[in-house]
């Protein structure tokens, strides 16, 4: 068995496994990419998702302001409306969405 081939069997077991496990067929994934793929807006997507996406950003700017009143830091508050203008922007999307998964 000549280098190449041990080469060879290596990889088809690695594909096996990984078809076998349902993970991905080249490399490992980074731990946050799923939820990367879960907020990104230029995939299609369904009305729900977009509308979920909105309440997190809209909670994540109300609890970035409850942190910045709490710690007196007002440098908290920039952060805070660019999320508010983010869960914004979701919810117009999703008032403009039919309810069918988009493409």
């Amino acid at each position: 068995m000549g280098r190449r081939e041990r080469t060879r069997a290596r990889s088809e077991a690695a594909r096996a496994s990984a078809a076998a496990t349902g993970g991905p067929t080249g490399a490992a994934r980074p731990p946050g990419s799923r939820v990367l793929a879960i907020l990104n807006p230029l995939k299609g997507t369904s009305r729900m998702r977009v509308v979920w996406a909105a309440v997190a950003f809209a909670v994540a700017g109300l609890v970035l302001t409850v942190v910045g009143l709490v710690a007196d830091r007002p440098e908290w508050y920039r952060s805070a409306m660019l999320l508010g203008l983010l869960a914004l922007v979701w919810g117009v999307r999703a008032g403009f969405m039919s309810d069918d998964r988009q493409q």
